[in-house]
């Protein structure tokens, strides 16, 4: 099965799922052997998605639905649930297997779409019991090892350098999301969320905040991104330092001379950063950060905590979970040895780490 052809299927109109899909290249998880096929758009951002590819040196064919008919065998990848990948997942000379682009507790993570694949990946225990408890998956799929532990294979990283002497407060806010309820974005309220980032600030006697904002902001609802700029300017008039990273937003020239006016430093890499605290949304952001052992807090509401499958581990999330529909809270101080546990059931200690591994764990 190792020898077979090798595809990443990826059907979007968003610049930012490329971006994403670049860093699965960039860290080694897919090979030049693997060949994004691109689905063929009639709309402005195909070209740049395309030109992501190409930029990134990553392989890429433009398809059509005739296309995906006549492909003979092979193994084809899936980081994005799509309408398309139907019409993919019907030809059964090919063997499917669905990766996702991040874990986490978003409702994206237990659609029943995912029965299509023959494989589905899974960072650790939590996904194996949040697919079961959805009634998506069965024992017996289980038994059957449709559902595979990868570890940290596809969680992606922050980007973070927990060595780095320059310590800060990190936040990364997820996007406003494809239709109104995925929407788990904190920058709907910045008002608290820079209360939040200030009273962070205090706590650790530190003077800079850096910002890692989705991908997609934006994209659905405009006044996301304006609400960005609006956050980044209540810290600066707050005379906190901050870093916002643009590695895969764009700015134009005007948008760029407006932070220079603010002295917001404008970066490409994090890695010269190590975070004492991080604030984040329900996203895959949250299992990045156990990953790497950065304490941090979440953003959501009493609905989004109501359904958080995490919550089995209670005490962490009564300590960590931060309503941004009600007033604010003191913040304790939270240390990486309180998320043990629970990186211990999200994470495989000892997971899959590239494509030819989990290839060969299907022989």
């Amino acid at each position: 099965m190792i020898d077979l052809p090798q595809y990443l299927y990826l059907d979007s109109k968003i610049v930012g799922a490329a971006q994403q899909i670049t860093e699965f290249f960039k860290q080694g998880v897919f090979s030049e052997k693997t060949t994004v096929l691109l689905k063929y758009y009639k709309h402005p951002s195909h070209k740049r998605i395309l030109a992501v590819f190409q930029a990134s040196g990553v392989s890429v064919k433009v398809v059509r639905n005739s296309d995906l008919d006549n492909l003979t065998e092979g193994i084809v990848f899936y980081p994005f649930n799509a309408q398309s990948n139907c019409r993919l997942v019907a030809n059964r000379k090919l063997t499917h297997i669905f990766i996702t682009h991040g874990e986490s507790n978003k409702i994206s993570s237990v659609k029943p779409i995912l029965r299509i694949y023959d494989y589905v990946a899974t960072a650790g225990d939590a996904g194996i019991d949040r697919l079961l408890q959805h009634k998506i998956f069965t024992p017996c799929d289980i038994e059957q090892g449709r559902l595979i532990k990868t570890g940290d294979t596809f969680i992606g990283k922050t980007g973070l350098n927990a060595e780095a002497e320059e310590k800060v407060i990190f936040y990364a806010p997820t996007w406003e999301g494809g239709v109104p309820n995925e929407n788990y974005s904190s920058l709907c309220n910045i008002r608290l969320v820079s209360q939040y980032l200030l009273q962070a600030c205090r706590h650790y006697h530190l003077n800079h905040v850096v910002i890692r904002p989705h991908p997609n902001t934006g994209h659905r609802l405009d006044e996301y991104q304006q609400n960005l700029w609006q956050l980044i300017n209540e810290l600066r008039n707050r005379k906190i330092q901050v870093s916002l990273y643009i590695g895969q937003i764009k700015f134009n020239f005007w948008q760029k001379i407006r932070l220079s006016k603010i002295d917001v430093r404008l970066i490409g890499q994090l890695s010269s950063f190590a975070a004492e605290l991080a604030f984040c949304d329900l996203s895959a952001i949250e299992t990045q950060l156990l990953n790497e052992q950065i304490p941090y807090y979440i953003f959501g509401t009493e609905k989004h905590y109501t359904t958080l499958f995490y919550k089995k581990h209670n005490e962490i999330y009564q300590q960590s979970f931060l309503d941004i529909s009600k007033e604010m809270k003191e913040l304790d101080i939270v240390s990486s040895q309180d998320f043990i546990e629970l990186k211990n059931y999200v994470l495989q200690q000892h997971g899959i780490i590239g494509v030819k591994q989990l290839i060969t764990s299907l022989m």
